[in-house]
């Protein structure tokens, strides 16, 4: 089993000391990564839950050796010392409640204090109260900001700070601040230089806004705090806390008497500043349109840089308050984090991707590419299947549509990125697919599709419209180079469709590819045969069922059969002749049919339908007649080419799209089936797997060398392909789903009535009046447990299998009738 992907940019990366390395929280693991590559060196694995922040030890002066160390926390509880460069655990603390932010002042690689040795090492720590073991009232605030002593392993008694909900920490370069974002307000408090003991000597002093705070940054003298709010502001307060953090306890009464007698006005010496805000005065800065994401100062404090949704990273002179600008980064900037080098800086980017940002030159030196976002469509778009992945058939790369109208190939047995395509060109333009309320006029790609070489790559996107104006969609058949990594366009037809396309798909050994649309109809198009010059592609013939939407599309293993969902049928078609030949067809309720696959080696034909109730049915071609059903939610469907085998991804909630922001995460359940048999093969839980997509790898494109901290797949002689799960964060597992050893542990117990849910048989629909406890004992056949009555699994067939009914409907009408004796 291969484990790979993960988001690199879900917290601030950090630099080890020396800046070489560079250490990213993903999910509940650390990922250590080379500046000079970008390769992963070793993974820190240890934690159960997500790791949430990351404190690099500096290293000591007398020591030249690279043994590093790093302190990590996770909303597990715990706090855990690391040896990132040979991967060992060192030292594990329990704070026994989730931890949201960690910071360790002490460390920090301006700071002098030798003083932790005699009480030990003090962290801040922002942790969630109502969820953690000490339980509070119901009306008290669930954030609370604490002092840890990771050296002991104790917490001192009492918080410093009491909030609605738990924040993020920030430190200061010198170690000398402590600051925390809480709504409209920051929390600022000074590092005592002596050992602390007792959370009273940690002095705090509120700085206020009149907008929410975003993000805050401090400088390296600890005397300028800046923030950005949720409106694009930038705000910067200069000599904070002179009077709060002040040794002269007579100053600080005096000031505070002051403030209450109002003798201090708001004048030119307090530009700015509200209220009773410790601090001199306050600028304001703004050129960003929406939310500030990050902030950070320059080595000097004279440079304050700041990135959010526009993917710009703006650097601020804050003397003359003059900008200068790093565009086109591709995606909205995340996080900024310095290194040790005072020109370099790491740029997270919300396509998963870290940028290495030389500021001197104002270049992007290097940049770290992991799994990018699946495309999120708007809800103008139902019909589309827009989570499906292909394999590049030469490479076995995995291909899917990305962010910002791209191909991405991935290498996931290298866990590498390979190329990308860009689809449809245009750049990110900020604002496109945030503002709320107004119509979206962007471009997504929504199929794609490779020949059975891999030379030729068929591709569909879509625009929506801006005021239902200007909606259109584009078919493209590209090229490939001998090496597989550059395409060039081929073909290019505009409005292929009167509406968008719904479905495309590759003939398995001809230059023939079908097109589907829900305007009605599909189309056969095959490439030109010229004797000189590069062959183009045209439209051979249309095909039409009724007027009916045509939603999927799909070959056969050996190409000689097409079938076709017109919305809750299936039509089956000669694609030489474009001939029909028949349609598949259930009885009501009837729903629309979205997926649709061929099972290879087999005689089976596999369709998902989505609405009011979802279901999984699976056809007999040989008796054109359903062979067995669930009731079932439908994430995603991959048919294994080596093996009668099929992969089915499931959920419990119900297929809705929603905002990509406000979408929540749910598990999903993977299962393997076999055409012949309803009873699942084999079952996984995948967590946050909802919205991901599945598809086979063949065992040709297995790498058989033995990654670190991997197992060995399988090998050439395996008769089945291995098995790749994609999860909507960008993590995936490629394994051997017919390997026990190498497999996911299977989901105890097998099956759940919320998410596998078997409808009656045929003849039970048409004959027998099935109660709600017969109904739940035949659900439990699926799952592997017999009926307790002689008949049931004789009546758990197809229809056309049964006996005759003058042998069996004598005693089924016997069961249902009470014998009274006469007298």
């Amino acid at each position: 089993m291969i484990k790979g992907g993960a988001n690199l940019v879900q917290l601030r990366p950090v630099f080890s000391s020396d800046g070489k390395f560079m250490l990213i929280c993903s999910g509940c693991s650390i990922r250590v990564l080379s500046v000079a590559t970008g390769l992963l060196v070793t993974k820190l694995e240890g934690h159960s839950d997500q790791v949430t922040s990351i404190v690099v030890v500096p290293f000591p002066r007398n020591v030249k050796s690279l043994l590093t160390h790093a302190w990590t926390s996770s909303m597990d509880g715990t706090v855990r010392l690391w040896n990132f460069s040979s991967g060992v655990q060192i030292k594990c603390v329990n704070v026994g409640m989730p931890i949201k932010s960690m910071v360790i002042p002490e460390l920090s690689k301006l700071s002098a204090s030798q003083n932790s040795k005699k009480l030990g090492l003090i962290a801040f720590l922002s942790v969630y109260w109502k969820n953690g073991n000490r339980k509070s009232a119901q009306n008290d605030e669930g954030g609370r900001v604490i002092l840890q002593n990771l050296t002991t392993g104790t917490s001192l008694m009492g918080s410093i700070a009491k909030v609605t909900y738990a924040q993020d920490l920030v430190v200061s370069p010198s170690g000398g601040l402590v600051g925390m974002a809480d709504h409209r307000k920051l929390w600022i408090w000074r590092v005592p230089i002596t050992p602390v003991d007792n959370v009273n000597a940690v002095k705090v002093t509120l700085l206020h806004h009149v907008k929410d705070i975003e993000v805050i940054a401090f400088d390296p003298t600890d005397t300028v705090v800046a923030c950005g709010d949720h409106t694009g502001r930038m705000l910067v307060w200069r000599n904070v806390g002179d009077f709060t953090f002040s040794p002269n306890k007579v100053a600080i009464e005096a000031y505070r008497n002051s403030k209450k007698q109002n003798v201090i006005q708001e004048n030119g010496s307090k530009s700015g500043v509200r209220g009773q805000d410790d601090a001199s005065s306050c600028t304001t800065y703004h050129w960003h349109a929406h939310a500030i994401r990050s902030l950070t100062f320059t080595a000097d404090g004279t440079h304050l840089l700041s990135g959010g949704m526009e993917a710009v990273l703006v650097i601020w002179q804050l003397d003359s308050g003059k900008r200068e600008f790093l565009p086109r980064l591709g995606a909205p900037l995340l996080h900024i984090a310095s290194s040790p080098d005072p020109s370099l800086f790491a740029v997270c980017c919300e396509d998963n991707s870290i940028k290495l940002v030389n500021l001197g030159s104002r270049t992007v030196e290097k940049s770290i590419q992991g799994i990018k976002p699946i495309a999120s469509l708007s809800k103008n778009i139902e019909v589309l299947d827009y989570t499906r992945v292909a394999i590049e058939p030469q490479g076995g790369r995995v291909v899917f549509p990305t962010m910002n109208s791209t191909l991405q190939f991935y290498d996931v047995l290298h866990d590498r990125h390979v190329t990308e395509v860009q689809v449809a060109p245009r750049n990110f333009i900020f604002g496109s697919s945030i503002s709320k309320g107004a119509s979206e006029a962007s471009t997504f790609v929504t199929h794609v599709t490779f020949s059975a070489d891999g030379s030729t790559m068929a591709t569909a996107d879509s625009r929506l419209p801006e005021e239902d104006i200007g909606a259109t969609s584009c078919l493209k058949f590209w090229t490939t180079d001998a090496n597989m990594l550059h395409y060039s366009i081929n073909t290019l037809v505009d409005e292929p469709h009167s509406a968008e396309i719904s479905a495309l798909v590759y003939h398995p050994e001809d230059d023939m590819a079908v097109s589907c649309s829900p305007a009605g109809d599909f189309k056969i198009w095959v490439q030109n045969k010229r004797a000189q010059g590069v062959a183009g592609w045209r439209c051979r013939s249309v095909g039409s069922y009724r007027q009916k939407r045509m939603l999927a599309a799909a070959f056969s293993p050996d190409g000689t059969l097409l079938a076709v969902a017109a919305e809750e049928v299936v039509t089956l078609w000669n694609p030489i002749s474009n001939g029909f030949i028949c349609v598949l067809s259930l009885g009501p309720p009837l729903q629309p049919i979205m997926r649709l696959y061929f099972v290879h080696n087999s005689k089976h034909l596999v369709t998902a339908s989505y609405g009011d109730k979802p279901q999984l049915l699976v056809w007999n071609l040989e008796t054109l007649s359903l062979w067995w059903s669930y009731h079932l939610n439908v994430e995603a469907i991959a048919v294994d080419p080596s093996s009668s085998c099929f992969a089915v991804m499931a959920s419990s909630n119900t297929r809705k799209k929603t905002d990509h922001h406000e979408e929540k995460r749910h598990d999903g359940v993977v299962s393997l089936f076999s055409g012949d048999n309803p009873s699942p093969l084999a079952i996984w839980k995948i967590k946050d797997g909802a919205g991901g997509a599945l598809t086979f790898m063949a065992q040709k494109h297995v790498c058989y060398q033995e990654r670190q901290g991997d197992d060995l797949v399988g090998n050439n002689n395996s008769a089945h392909s291995n098995l790749v799960v994609l999860t909507r964060s960008g993590e995936f597992i490629v394994f051997d789903p017919h390997s026990q050893e190498s497999s996911p542990k299977s989901v105890q117990p097998v099956l759940e009535d919320s998410l596998l849910d078997k409808g009656p048989s045929a003849f039970a629909a048409m004959y027998v009046q099935v109660s709600a406890h017969q109904q739940k004992k035949d659900d439990l056949i699926i799952a592997g447990i017999k009926d307790t009555k002689p008949w049931g699994d004789l009546l758990n067939v197809p229809s056309h299998v049964l006996p005759p009914l003058s042998k069996i409907g004598y005693k089924v009408l016997e069961s249902f009738l009470q014998k009274q004796s006469t007298q």
